[in-house]
């Protein structure tokens, strides 16, 4: 459950499955959906579309350019071995990036097919399967 209170600790670890701080049961689920409060989900996306909006992104990239053609334009210097060097750390952290990706759709299918089971026994799961955002994540896991 991501809240206000805790946003931007999961905002600066980018949401993944890995900040899950206890076992995905029933119980757990139920209890997250418990502590669910329509005013404080209002301001996490406020607070999202303000910072984490394709604006704020772009903003974001055109300033890192901007510092770095300035730094090259002051330096002056060029050594392909540095531009080398780097594609290769970019190339390595995107294939990490990739296989992480892939596991964490893993546990995300496992946890879709863990609750579609459960919801046979517990009733409130049924209506939570059938919910637009949970079909598109479905969708998306296939």
């Amino acid at each position: 459950m991501v809240t206000s209170a805790e946003l931007d600790r999961l905002q600066r670890l980018n949401f993944v499955l890995q900040t899950l701080q206890e076992r995905v049961t029933p119980d757990a689920i139920a209890r997250e959906l418990g502590r669910d409060d329509p005013q404080d989900a209002a301001l996490v996306s406020q607070r999202l579309r303000t910072t984490a909006g394709r604006d704020a992104a772009l903003a974001s990239m055109i300033a890192l350019y901007k510092d770095v053609i300035e730094a090259h334009r002051q330096d002056g210097a060029y050594d392909p071995r540095l531009d080398l060097q780097a594609v290769a750390l970019y190339l390595q952290a995107l294939a990490s990036t990739r296989s992480e990706a892939l596991r964490s759709l893993c546990l995300t299918w496992a946890l879709l097919r863990r609750i579609h089971r459960s919801s046979r026994w517990l009733p409130g799961l049924r209506g939570l399967m059938r919910l637009p955002a949970v079909e598109r994540v479905v969708h998306a896991a296939h």
